[in-house]
């Protein structure tokens, strides 16, 4: 975050908040969940097959879509707002 705003000090700020931890934790907790979903297919949990394999995996794809499609919008605006500001 310094280096693309080029910053050359960085000042002492304050403790990160519940929140920035949770969003940095988050994408762990994703590659974790697949790993799980794989493992739990391989030992043949009962009721956990190759089709709920898919299902599960487009779950959690579709989660970890949603939540860099959130980080995008909070760094570079969206498509709209890029419009706007381009207009002479």
């Amino acid at each position: 975050m310094f280096a693309l705003r080029a910053e050359k000090r960085i000042v002492k700020g304050v403790k990160i908040t519940g929140l920035f931890a949770f969003v940095t934790f988050f994408p762990t907790a994703l590659i974790g969940c697949i790993f799980i979903v794989f493992f739990a297919v391989y030992k043949e949990v009962p009721g956990f097959g190759p089709g709920n394999m898919k299902i599960a995996l487009g779950g959690i794809e579709t989660f970890f879509g949603v939540f860099l499609g959130a980080i995008s919008d909070s760094l570079f605006g969206t498509r709209h707002q890029m419009t706007e500001h381009a207009r002479p």
